[in-house]
């Protein structure tokens, strides 16, 4: 009686069909995780802020704005005063953008954490010295030069500037004129060292340009 031999497959052709089909599961299991990340995705764009937290970053001489000010300003840029918006409705680099403008706020960076909270992190600017220029505007200049309006919450303990100043006639802003940029540049100076810093109160500026320097015990 004559024995039925089954065919064989060829090695190379099974090997081949192994590998098609570890090929097409891998890419079902990509798919699949694509989808999933996705919809999971999608799901937090629709999940409404669960909060905000504010924090600034404080300086010895910058406390010229405080939490409720900038939460303030958040709302001003929220759609009708509220906070509580779907995550795909805030817009971080407008809030970042409008908290900026601000000129007390040097650097603001908002984001969105896994619990769907609002963080926002605010840096002020740091006064160097204060100016009473000779249309008796009062401002502060930063570390970078920028001008900050004074205000009655908060006085920073720096330098004044007063007598012959004039500059664009604004209180915000960068420096528009030479005179002003002077007495910014001896500004940094003082700032510079603790030793002046604890020495000088007053920078006078005089018709003819000089800037004197008043210390804050005796005449200059």
């Amino acid at each position: 009686m004559n024995s039925l031999a089954l065919p064989l497959l060829h090695p190379k052709i099974h090997s081949t069909s192994m590998t098609r089909l570890r090929f097409l599961i891998w890419l079902l299991v990509a798919l699949c995780a694509s989808i999933v990340l996705y919809a999971a995705a999608q799901m937090q764009r629709e999940t409404r802020c669960a909060g905000l937290e504010i924090r600034i970053k404080q300086h010895q001489d910058s406390f010229f704005i405080d939490q409720s000010d900038v939460e303030s300003m958040i709302r001003e840029e929220a759609h009708g005063n509220n906070l509580t918006l779907p995550v795909k409705d805030i817009d971080l680099q407008q809030i970042e953008a409008h908290l900026e403008s601000n000129p007390y706020i040097a650097k603001a960076e908002a984001y969105i954490d896994a619990n769907q909270k609002l963080w926002v992190d605010i840096e002020q600017h740091q006064p160097i010295v204060r100016v009473i220029d000779a249309r008796n505007l009062d401002y502060y200049l930063s570390k970078e030069g920028n001008k900050m309006p004074a205000t009655d919450n908060f006085t920073s303990r720096v330098p004044i500037a007063t007598g012959n100043i004039n500059d664009n006639g604004k209180d915000t802003g960068k420096i528009a004129l030479p005179p002003l940029q002077n007495i910014f540049q001896l500004a940094q100076i003082i700032d510079k060292y603790q030793f002046l810093k604890s020495l000088v109160e007053q920078i006078y500026a005089a018709p003819n340009g000089d800037l004197i320097l008043i210390p804050k015990i005796g005449n200059h």
